[in-house]
């Protein structure tokens, strides 16, 4: 029973009841009709989210007066009865209610008859599915969020995301991934410390951060001498608003939230929530808007953005929400520039400068912009805010705005509802008008960290800064990056020694050519024919080895590259060809993907390099000596501070701090990078077999721990902090999958 339990909710249970959902539906003609359509549309879904709002309603005894007489009125009685022991539903006429009965008719119309072949036809195999589970089952079924994750488990099917890629709907496809529980408490129990607080969730999706707002509104009042009663509706008329871009989730949030009211106080009268989904002007009740919820943050745009009241029911002025809250917290949505629409990208140039790289970093902006003079905040997010470069301006205006209170790093796989997450999470909670407190900080990385966590609540393993945090946070590399973890005898690293470009040993890091078509000039060197071959040169595109790799891609160059100086021109882009100056020389590349880790290998021989293939290129008397440096476990924790992102740049190379090394130090090094280069340059050869790539790896790993110990010694590493870096998630990662056997590239 422990693998059911609360805080596992969307992790396990969640995912076998919307599976049991689906197969007790199996037979329906909705069912059969999406199967051969081979599409997963939400309208497809539409039973399975209806069963499950009736489902819900049921396990409290609960019928909107406005269904009454309805099929799914009979469903609700008929589960209330034979899965949760209910012999008499309570008729609910509120006004919160009778919105539900309208989600739930809307529902109806675009599902099966539930009576010829629909939803009646599986009331047997639903119980049955139910049943078996227990207590766990009926609990999660009475969680009010679990519509929610039904949803959630829906729509991470790959069919749906892919049906739903395109046109308007791809910022809402991508960008749906809804908050676990134990994060969700945490976030509320960190922001909402005072009754009657102005609360907004401004990516509110289904309701995972309302439910514990509400909860918690609800209390600080009752606290505070308010009755159930008078908390409730207060909490409901004046404290909680919420908005989002999706008018379907909103709906969804609209259920979450009487779910959650009715298990505070079964007969309070309700009114409608404060949810909206804002739309454009000329398209309401239509389409949504790319821009949301960061509409609030922009004055000019008033005129031409709504608020679209639940149900479609019209539509109310941008200004009927307040312009300030007392409590922020959001799980703002991912979506990179690169990515994202036009229209959107062009937006946040405009109106969120500083912030303008990612989605979620103007929903941090958008934050600040929401506090008012004595708020608190609390959102998770990507960590990458923290310290790479682009995020300087961000990072400087959020230090002038508010004071940080809290800083958890917690890595990838926080979101464990979405299969191969990999972005590396982080908590971040900020204070305007309150007194500085000391800094609290975690570092929830390890699963078994995850656990404790969940079971014992992110408050139970907070550390405490004891100086003062303004002076801490921003300690790395002149105040350039937020660290709170990191010792300060690692960060004085950064302030008393140049940085690597600037080192004056000759060492240069550039960007690596983007030829805007790779698929028209690299091929495999096998794919050249002979009579083409002189056309071609290596080209390095990167990867994640370690020590040495032979490219097995060639680069069409022909006048000198002339015909990529052309066709990048054609596409905008500048002929001159970013780090032509280095070209077919000795350099050292890394991993700019770093999902194992950050690592560095020699570039390949008298090669062209990609742009994922950036390089350093030291004088030649350094070249191996900076190659065991960068491979060193002091570096590879420095990048994981400077950039805990799977995505090293070449910023943060140059900003690794960097001493020349003594004679002694730079032969020994250079001794033993040379010599994990031919053990490297062995495995790749024909014919290394298994035993020699057993021993290869046990001596590799010895070379590793020597060049530690130089390159400790060099920097002056105390023991404890030896034992710190060596132990770190971003030193450890990959070190056994070092040699990975490959055939040889042909030359």
């Amino acid at each position: 029973m422990d693998s059911f339990s609360h805080h596992k909710l969307e992790l396990t249970l969640l995912k076998r009841l919307t599976n049991e959902i689906g197969a007790a539906l199996s037979g329906m003609a909705t069912s059969a009709r999406a199967g051969k359509n081979s599409t997963c549309s939400r309208s497809a879904h539409s039973d399975n989210i209806l069963l499950s709002c009736l489902v819900a309603l049921a396990s409290r005894g609960l019928l909107p007066r406005n269904i009454e007489g309805t099929s799914s009125a009979r469903v609700i009685a008929t589960l209330s009865n034979s899965l949760f022991g209910i012999n008499r539903v309570l008729v609910d006429n509120c006004e919160m209610s009778i919105s539900i009965g309208k989600l739930l008719r809307s529902l109806e119309s675009s599902s099966e008859p539930m009576e010829s072949g629909g939803i009646f036809s599986a009331l047997p195999a639903i119980t049955r599915a139910f049943q078996k589970y227990g207590d766990a089952g009926i609990n999660a079924i009475k969680n009010p969020l679990f519509v929610g994750w039904v949803y959630q488990c829906l729509l991470s099917q790959e069919k749906v995301l892919t049906e739903k890629t395109g046109g308007k709907n791809e910022v809402i496809a991508f960008t749906q991934w809804f908050t676990p529980e134990w994060i969700s408490e945490f976030l509320i129990e960190d922001a909402m410390v005072m009754p009657r607080s102005t609360f907004i969730d401004p990516a509110h999706g289904a309701g995972h951060l309302l439910i514990p707002a509400l909860k918690r509104s609800v209390s600080l009042m009752e606290q505070a001498g308010e009755t159930t009663e008078r908390a409730l509706q207060i909490a409901i008329s004046e404290c909680i608003f919420g908005t989002d871009i999706d008018p379907f989730l909103t709906d969804l949030a609209a259920f979450a939230v009487y779910m959650g009211s009715r298990d505070i106080d079964r007969h309070t009268v309700l009114t409608q929530p404060n949810l909206y989904t804002i739309v454009r002007n000329a398209e309401i009740g239509q389409t949504h808007s790319n821009i949301g919820a960061l509409a609030l943050g922009v004055d000019s745009l008033q005129d031409s953005l709504r608020l679209l009241v639940l149900n479609s029911e019209g539509t109310l002025p941008l200004n009927t929400l307040p312009s300030k809250f007392s409590v922020v917290c959001a799980n703002p949505p991912y979506m990179s520039l690169r990515t994202m629409p036009p229209d959107l990208a062009a937006f946040l140039k405009d109106s969120y400068f500083a912030s303008r790289y990612d989605l979620y970093s103007a929903f941090i902006e958008l934050t600040l912009r929401l506090m008012d003079s004595e708020s608190k905040a609390s959102l998770i997010c990507q960590q990458s805010f923290l310290s790479i470069s682009r995020f300087e301006k961000l990072r400087a205006e959020l230090n002038r705005e508010c004071a940080i209170q809290t800083i958890i790093q917690l890595g990838p796989g926080t979101f464990a509802s979405r299969a191969g997450e990999k972005v590396n999470s982080a908590i971040i909670s900020l204070t305007k008008g309150y007194p500085v407190q000391p800094l609290k900080f975690a570092r929830i990385l390890h699963l078994e960290e995850k656990h404790v966590a969940e079971t014992n609540g992110i408050r139970s393993i907070l550390q405490t800064q004891e100086a003062d945090s303004g002076d801490k946070i921003t300690n790395l590399s002149d105040g350039k990056s937020i660290a709170p973890w990191c010792s300060e005898f690692v960060s004085e690293l950064f302030l008393k020694h140049p940085q690597l470009q600037d080192s004056k040993n000759g060492i240069v890091v550039v960007n690596g050519l983007f030829t805007c078509n790779n698929k028209l000039f690299v091929k495999r060197h096998v794919e050249v024919d002979d009579a083409e071959r002189l056309q071609y040169v290596p080209y390095d595109k990167g990867g994640g080895q370690k020590w040495y790799h032979s490219t097995p891609y060639v680069l069409q160059w022909l006048n000198d590259g002339d015909n990529i100086r052309n066709y990048r021109a054609t596409r905008g882009q500048s002929r001159s060809l970013p780090g032509e100056d280095f070209y077919f020389q000795k350099g050292i590349t890394y991993s700019y993907i770093g999902t194992q880790g950050f690592k560095a290998r020699l570039l390949s021989d008298n090669c062209v390099f990609d742009i994922a293939s950036s390089s350093l290129f030291p004088p030649e008397e350094l070249l191996m000596y900076t190659l065991g440096f960068l491979n060193a476990s002091l570096v590879r924790y420095l990048m994981g501070l400077l950039n805990p992102t799977i995505n090293f740049q070449i910023g943060d190379i140059r900003r690794l701090p960097f001493i020349t090394p003594d004679t002694d130090t730079m032969l020994n090094v250079t001794a033993l990078a040379e010599e994990a280069v031919l053990l490297s340059q062995q495995v790749s050869a024909a014919g290394a077999g298994a035993n020699f790539l057993e021993d290869a790896k046990a001596r590799e790993g010895q070379i590793q721990r020597e060049i530690d110990n130089q390159i400790f010694a060099l920097y002056r590493i105390p023991d404890s902090i030896q034992k710190e870096i060596l132990s770190d998630p971003w030193v450890v990662r990959g070190q056994d999958e070092v040699f990975q056997k490959t055939k040889p590239a042909r030359r």
